[in-house]
C-alpha cells in the first residue's frame, strides 16, 4: 500500500493546524512496520521541523479487499470509532471527569471515513502509545489476577464516566447512543450466527456438563430454556434501554488492551483500551461477561470471582461518588450479570475455541480469524466446533458450568 496520500494531504494539514505542536513545519512521513497479526494497522513516524522533531503514530486502515470490508462492516466500524474519539469521549470528559480521559485512551489525531471508491484512503490516526510504555499482553490466552484487576479498574472508570455523563446530560447521552451503529446485527435483524447455529455452538459446552453428576437432574433446565430461543434472548440482552445502561466498549478483551508496568515490581499499573469500533449502549454486564469469560481461566473464576466484581464495582463507585451521581449498588450489578451473561457465552462459544487453538501464535490466530470471517455460516459453525479439540470443549464447559453455578441464566424481559 502506498502512503503518498498521507504525506501529501493528511499530515501536512495536521501539522499546519498545530496537531503536533505550535510552529511546526511538516517534513515527511515514514512507515515503520506493522504488527504481525493484522494487515490493517501500521506504525509510522511523522517528521517535523520543531520540538520534538518526530511523532510516533498508529494508523488504522480498512481492508483492501472490498468483500472483506463488507463482511467485517469496516465502514460502520470506522464510523463508530471516529464518533467515539470525536464525540463520545469528549462528551464524557465534558461531564466533569476530564482527568480520566488521558489515562484511559490513546491520543486521537485524525479520522476519515468517506467509504466508497476512496475507502482505501480512510484512516484513523492515533498516538503510538508504545512510546508511553504501553504494550500488549502476550504471555498466554488468559490474564492473571493482577492484569484482570488492572483491566477491571479501567473498565469501571469508563463505565463510571458514562453514568456521570448520562446523569448530567441524558438527552445528549441518548443522542450519542443512537449515533452509534450496530456492528453485530445485520439489516435483516440477524446476529453473527442464526438461532440454530448459536445454540449448536453453546451446546458444545452444555452437553458434556449435563453428563456430570449434579448437572443431570434438571439443574440445566434454565440454561437450556435460555438457549432454546438463543438469538431472541440475545437481542433482548443487548437492548440499550435498561436502567443501568452505559456506553460499553463492545470488545473489551485481552486483544484490545495495552498495559503499562511498574519498573520495580513488574506489575501492571495502567491499562489502555483501544479499538472502539464495537462501542454500544447496553448493560455493563455486556463488557463484564465477555471480558471475564474470555480472559480468565476456571481457577481464577472459581477462587476470585466475587473479588473481581468488587474491584470493578469499587472503580465505578469512586467515579460516581466524586461527581455525586448514583451508580449501581453491588446487588444491582449481580442482577445485571444474572440476566446478561448470555452475551459473554454467545461470544465465547466461538471465539474462545478459535483463539485457544493457537493462543501464543498471533500470526496463526489472525489467519484463523480471517478464514472464519470469509466462511459461510455453516463453515463458521464447523470451524468453531472443530477448533481446539477436546481442550476447547473443556474450556467452554467450564464457562457454562460457572454461568449455571452462579445462576446467570435468568431470561431477559
Amino acid at each position: 500500500m502506498t502512503w503518498t496520500w498521507l504525506g501529501e494531504l493528511v499530515f501536512p494539514s495536521l501539522v499546519a493546524n498545530g496537531t503536533f505542536g505550535p510552529g511546526c513545519r511538516y517534513l515527511s512521513f515514514k512507515p515503520a512496520g506493522r504488527p504481525p497479526w493484522t494487515s490493517t494497522v501500521v506504525y509510522g513516524k511523522v517528521l517535523v521541523a520543531g520540538v520534538p522533531d518526530e511523532h510516533s503514530v498508529v494508523l488504522k486502515v480498512k481492508h483492501r479487499c472490498r468483500k472483506m470490508r463488507h463482511v467485517l462492516k469496516c465502514d460502520m466500524q470506522f464510523h463508530n470509532e471516529i464518533a467515539a474519539y470525536e464525540k463520545i469521549l469528549p462528551f464524557l470528559v465534558g461531564a466533569g471527569v476530564a482527568e480520566d480521559y488521558g489515562c484511559l485512551f490513546a491520543k486521537y489525531y485524525y479520522g476519515r471515513n468517506a467509504c466508497g471508491k476512496t475507502a482505501e484512503q480512510d484512516v484513523i490516526v492515533l498516538k503510538d502509545m508504545r512510546t508511553e510504555g504501553y504494550e500488549l499482553f502476550k504471555d498466554s490466552l488468559f490474564l492473571d489476577y493482577d492484569h484482570v484487576v488492572a483491566a477491571l479498574r479501567a473498565l469501571g472508570k469508563f463505565h463510571g464516566m458514562s453514568y456521570v455523563a448520562k446523569s448530567k446530560n441524558p438527552l445528549r447521552f441518548r443522542e450519542l447512543s443512537r449515533h452509534v451503529l450496530d456492528t453485530q446485527w445485520d439489516a435483516e435483524g440477524r446476529w453473527i450466527f442464526g438461532d440454530a447455529e448459536l445454540r449448536t455452538l453453546a451446546m458444545r459446552g452444555v452437553r458434556p456438563l449435563m453428563e456430570r453428576p449434579g448437572y443431570d437432574d434438571g439443574r440445566m433446565d434454565a440454561c437450556l430454556e435460555l438457549l432454546a430461543s438463543a438469538e431472541r434472548n440475545l437481542r433482548r440482552v443487548m437492548r440499550s434501554d435498561g436502567r443501568w445502561s452505559v456506553l460499553c466498549h463492545g470488545g473489551f478483551c485481552r486483544d484490545n488492551l495495552m498495559f503499562r508496568y511498574d519498573v520495580v515490581t513488574g506489575r501492571p499499573t495502567h491499562v489502555l483500551p483501544f479499538d472502539l469500533a464495537g462501542i454500544r449502549c447496553g448493560s455493563p454486564a455486556l463488557d463484564l461477561s465477555f471480558f471475564l469469560y474470555m480472559n480468565t481461566d476456571n481457577r481464577l473464576r472459581e477462587n476470585r470471582w466475587e473479588d473481581l466484581l468488587d474491584v470493578y464495582h469499587e472503580a465505578v463507585s469512586q467515579v460516581g461518588a466524586a461527581e455525586g451521581v448514583a451508580v449501581p449498588v453491588r446487588d444491582d450489578l449481580d442482577a445485571e450479570m444474572k440476566t446478561h451473561a448470555l452475551y459473554g457465552l454467545a461470544h465465547v462459544s466461538y471465539l474462545l475455541a478459535l483463539t485457544a487453538r493457537v493462543p501464543d501464535d498471533h500470526d496463526m490466530v489472525s489467519e484463523c480469524k480471517r478464514e472464519f470471517d470469509m466462511a459461510t455460516d455453516q463453515e463458521k459453525v464447523n470451524l468453531s466446533m472443530d477448533a481446539g479439540g477436546q481442550a476447547s470443549t473443556d474450556l467452554l464447559m467450564d464457562v457454562v458450568k460457572h454461568i449455571v453455578d452462579k445462576g446467570y441464566t435468568k431470561k431477559p424481559l
